[in-house]
């Protein structure tokens, strides 16, 4: 979400109001005041997204719902390796890139199940600098474009080709976060892809740089991006907690919106030296909102999700992401969290 760190509010609210690996045993043993312990990883990056949650524990809003919630934030940990850790039962839930997770169980036999839906809409955009006059992706033949040299950059290629946007039409090229930012800053870069919602706040005041974003969910990408996930025999195991556990998490994220400045203090107070500025902070809490749900979930719970969501994300990974056509996508996902009976 963020470069060079560690790797609408109402509507939330009123949302709000509508109404494998053996279980690990932290969830099995009482916490102090007879809460439940749950231990979360929330890997890589300081961010709006996950590290909101400490919002809600600082407000007590965990505790409120009967857990006793034990963040962890490795710094090194991001993406399969955050699989593979959530899978060895280390962790009782943890923030999952939600194709890695499918891709998870179709090659390894992963057993997680995402059961809170974070990013419903995908929130990866190309941001280019206003001043540039763009009015589509069409404009960046013959521009120099700057991709993440670690992240999967397949749905992004296939969007600029339906603009025309090619290797033989445009200059692309790959590097690292803190390099692709500097090319951008610097100008030597044209667009860069990233996540709009968080970087073009942080763009906009520590550099004083303002930027369009052209994004995926509005160019025919959209799908399932991250959420929370757990082993399918830990949900199984604690359906109770679950449901609580969605609860508090759907309460933080309200309560976030509701005032994003003291939410994003949050964060500088429990990351001093990492956490973005107060101002940036919650300018994202407020711009990552509308990527909460879709038009399939509108009304919903938060993090509830929808069957045509996942059929969406299924089409496109199949397409685009090595997802075989036979994939299982049903028993992926859970809404055990908000309903009586499981989906």
């Amino acid at each position: 979400m963020w470069i060079s760190l560690r790797s609408a509010a109402c509507c939330l609210a009123m949302c709000l109001a509508f109404g494998g690996a053996a279980v690990p045993a932290s969830a099995q043993s009482a916490g102090s005041d007879n809460l439940k312990v749950v231990t979360i990883l929330l890997p890589g990056q300081v961010g709006p997204g996950t590290d909101t949650l400490w919002y809600g524990y600082d407000l007590g809003i965990f505790k409120k719902h009967g857990i006793d919630l034990k963040i962890d934030t490795p710094a090194s940990v991001a993406g399969a390796s955050a699989i593979s850790l959530l899978d060895s039962g280390r962790y009782d839930v943890g923030y999952v890139d939600s194709v890695t997770m499918l891709k998870a169980r179709q090659d390894n036999g992963s057993q997680l199940v995402e059961f809170y839906a974070l990013y419903q809409s995908n929130p990866i955009c190309f941001l280019v600098h206003k001043s540039a006059n763009l009015r589509s992706l069409d404009g960046l033949k013959g521009k120099t474009i700057v991709f993440a040299s670690t992240s999967d950059n397949t749905t992004l290629l296939a969007m600029l080709a339906k603009h025309g946007v090619t290797p033989s039409t445009a200059t692309i090229q790959y590097a690292a976060t803190a390099a692709q930012f500097g090319a951008f800053i610097q100008g030597t870069a044209d667009a860069i892809a990233t996540y709009a919602y968080s970087n073009q706040p942080l763009l906009r005041v520590v550099h004083n740089i303002d930027t369009t974003a052209f994004c995926q969910a509005d160019d025919g990408f959209n799908y399932q991006r991250a959420g929370y996930a757990a082993n399918a025999s830990f949900i199984a195991a604690n359906h109770d907690l679950i449901r609580s556990l969605v609860a508090a998490m759907g309460e933080t994220y309200a309560a976030a919106a509701a005032n994003p400045r003291a939410a994003a203090q949050s964060m500088v107070d429990h990351f001093p030296n990492l956490a973005p500025p107060v101002e940036v902070s919650s300018a994202t809490i407020v711009a990552q909102i509308p990527f909460f749900s879709t038009p399939n979930t509108k009304g919903m719970p938060p993090g509830k999700m929808a069957v045509a969501d996942w059929a969406i994300t299924k089409q496109i990974g199949v397409k685009y992401l090595g997802i075989r056509p036979d994939f299982d996508i049903a028993s992926a996902w859970t809404n055990v969290g908000y309903d009586k009976e499981k989906k």
